[in-house]
């Protein structure tokens, strides 16, 4: 696989750097077993909202994917 190459293909680049590689990070709040998703950008450091939804990654790639309020 090309190291430029998105592994995670359904993701939108970085809106700020532009970086094209992106992954999915979990969070579990204090005193929970209940996991949450992020997407961040491996370059920049950049990250997008917590996933609404327990569980899901799904929901995370669409906050990430959404530019602009849409």
């Amino acid at each position: 696989m090309d190291a430029m190459q998105n592994r995670n293909a359904e993701l939108k680049k970085c809106p700020f750097c532009g970086n094209a590689i992106v992954e999915y990070g979990a969070y579990i709040p204090a005193g929970s077993n209940v996991q949450y998703f992020m997407c961040y950008c491996v370059l920049c450091g950049a990250h997008g909202p917590q996933s609404i939804k327990k569980n899901s990654k799904e929901d995370a790639a669409r906050l990430w994917n959404r530019r602009g309020g849409h």
